[in-house]
């Protein structure tokens, strides 16, 4: 509750970003699962932030781990879908900017269907089917 007061109204976009924190020597923490890499333990942190004077400036996050998924018989794009849903009541017409890691199908059907404005950042290197010129959505 305390980090949504940094939300500003005015903001142009809001940046929604995974990130991976390792925490290698707990072995006994129950928060924490296995990185991507199968090995590290750690657990991932969602920050929704608005840009300010070069950096971000966090107003919400969530974390979950490979662990938190399994014991609450939940997966990734729940918890992604989760944080956007704790702030969307904030967002109005805000865009939000998403990495790569956001970048499935039915994540865009959801934000369609609620609304939402957002920009997705795709490599497109990896011969991406999907892209989003002109204020139309091609396949």
């Amino acid at each position: 509750m305390a980090l949504m007061r940094l939300y500003w109204d005015d903001t142009p976009y809001v940046i929604v970003d995974v990130t991976e924190v390792p925490r290698p020597q707990a072995k006994r923490t129950g928060y924490v699962g296995v990185l991507k890499n199968g090995k590290t333990l750690g657990f991932d942190l969602l920050m929704l932030a608005t840009p300010y004077r070069g950096r971000v400036l966090p107003f919400h996050c969530i974390s979950y781990s490979s662990r938190t998924i399994a014991e609450e018989k939940r997966s990734r794009n729940m918890e992604h879908r989760r944080a956007i849903r704790d702030v969307m009541s904030m967002l109005g017409d805000t865009p939000l900017v998403f990495d790569r890691e956001f970048n499935y199908e039915s994540f865009f059907e959801d934000l369609e269907i609620e609304g939402l404005k957002y920009v997705i950042r795709l490599n497109i290197a990896n011969n991406t089917t999907i892209t989003h010129e002109k204020g139309k959505m091609d396949r």
